[in-house]
């Protein structure tokens, strides 16, 4: 089976949700999945119940950091540094032919934030593995993602309880 490459993106809730829900699916499937998520640390049920499936090897920054916009020189190069280390364990496992699908959430934001080595997600992107399935999230895809996908869902926010001043509720958005 060839492998495909999917895109979320857009301003919705459900981007992380859909990958979580793929990733889920191909474990179940006995796929081995790689879930490397870009600039969040802190609780996550989803994290939580993903680190005890079998086939899914969860891959995240090991400190939650503040907003990119409210963090120091340190902490955006702290930032940095972990977020590549993160990538560049990711994509070893995704090229040693053990593993079926690689999700990045969160990587257009990281992207767009220069906060990861852009260009070798870009050249990952256009060598990949062949059988590798690889599912991308977030914030404002560079027309290149477009281009490469041969997904591409667009999470629309019509409405969010955020706007009337609802923070994120345990169980439903963390």
């Amino acid at each position: 089976m060839a492998g495909l490459i999917h895109v979320y993106k857009g301003d919705g809730k459900g981007k992380t949700t859909a990958t979580v829900g793929l990733a889920v699916r191909a474990a179940g499937q006995d796929m081995k999945v790689i879930y490397l998520q870009f600039l969040k640390g802190g609780i996550s049920g989803e994290i939580n119940i993903m680190k005890n499936i079998e086939n899914i090897t969860v891959i995240r920054n090991t400190k939650n950091f503040d907003f990119y916009m409210n963090l120091s020189e340190d902490e955006k190069a702290g930032l940095i540094a972990m977020q590549n280390d993160n990538l560049e364990y990711a994509l070893k496992l995704a090229k040693s032919g053990e593993y079926q699908m690689l999700v990045i959430d969160e990587l257009f934001s990281a992207y767009n934030l220069n906060t990861i080595d852009r260009e070798k997600i870009k050249r990952f992107l256009s060598e990949k593995p062949e059988n590798l399935e690889v599912v991308l999230s977030g914030h404002d895809p560079e027309d290149f993602f477009i281009e490469i996908a041969d997904y591409v869902t667009n999470m629309e926010k019509i409405k969010h309880p955020y706007d009337k001043g609802i923070t994120a509720r345990l169980g439903i958005e963390i």
